[in-house]
């Protein structure tokens, strides 16, 4: 009798193979899972790095626009004019300096209420930065009209001047700064009023002919206050216009400071360059030629915060 003492082939795998392979797999995996949150968290850093770079150019475009045109008022140059000032510039909240250099002022430090309008009741200017503010004219065109007597009213082409609005009028002599008592628009004249109840007088300084300029006074100054994300923000204020719900604008999140050095060309008579650059305190504004303006910027998320890697 033979006997057969085969047996079946064993299928399968071990308890020990089994447990290898999912170590092996384990261990695959969690590099898999570190490259991709590493790649995932390498790009929300160079997306947060490109926003804010982004933010630092608009901040400085914002303000460069009104660096270029400060102290614009047609062809006369801010230290040959003498500006005449209203005294009641209601309901504008303008402060402008006054004599001559009617393009540049800044302050340096600020407290957190540094300004009612700008800052609002709840005082939310950031404290120990600076402030910068331009003035300029935006150019309307030529009087329509001689004035024969320093108090006629004014006649221009329609550029949209509307009452209380602050205007400027100036013959490369000479300038006037007034506000806009009443405006009267007929076919494509404006006539324009300067009268007393918002100004010093209701003269102006002399009879401006049709070879005088006549401007829209632009006057904006450039701020950090918390803005409405919690975190601070460039500001804008409009000088000539009153508190509203769009005046002071937030420009752009995530600016945290703005420090601003003035270039004094102290040289007589002037070359048009700085010797020297100080703060705001104390400098005489009609010698400034050039500024130095340094921002820090910071991003609106934390992503270096594991929350976001989700």
């Amino acid at each position: 009798m033979t006997t057969n003492n085969s047996r079946q082939k064993q299928q399968g795998m071990t308890l020990v193979e089994i447990l290898v392979a999912m170590l092996i797999g384990l261990v695959l995996l969690s590099g898999v899972l570190t490259i991709f949150t590493n790649s995932k968290q390498t790009y929300r850093m160079q997306e947060a790095l490109s926003r804010l770079q982004e933010n630092s150019r608009f901040a400085m475009d914002f303000i460069a626009r009104d660096v270029r045109q400060a102290g614009y008022e047609g062809c006369s140059y801010a230290e040959a004019v003498n500006l005449t000032k209203p005294s009641a510039l209601s309901p504008a909240p303008i402060t402008l300096p006054a004599g001559s250099n009617l393009f540049l002022t800044g302050s340096d430090n600020v407290a957190n209420n540094w300004n009612s309008i700008a800052c609002g009741g709840s005082n939310k200017c950031i404290a120990g930065t600076d402030t910068v503010s331009f003035h300029f004219g935006e150019l309307c065109g030529n009087l329509s009209a001689n004035m024969t007597a320093n108090t006629d009213n004014i006649q221009i082409s329609n550029c949209g001047i509307a009452t209380n609005d602050v205007v400027l009028i100036s013959d490369c002599a000479q300038a006037d700064i007034f506000v806009a008592t009443a405006v009267t628009t007929s076919g494509s004249t404006q006539t324009i009023s300067h009268g007393a109840a918002k100004n010093s007088s209701g003269s102006l300084s002399k009879n401006f002919n049709t070879d005088s300029d006549f401007f829209k006074l632009r006057s904006s100054t450039f701020f950090i206050r918390e803005g409405t994300g919690g975190q601070s923000s460039l500001y804008r204020l409009d000088n000539t216009k009153p508190a509203s719900g769009t005046n002071p604008v937030e420009l752009v999140e995530g600016v945290a400071g703005m420090q601003i050095l003035y270039g004094v060309d102290s040289d007589t008579p002037a070359d048009g360059i700085a010797n020297y650059y100080v703060v705001a305190t104390g400098v005489d504004m009609s010698k400034v030629g050039s500024i130095t303006l340094s921002s820090c910027i910071q991003t609106i998320q934390d992503n270096i915060d594991s929350s976001y890697l989700a």
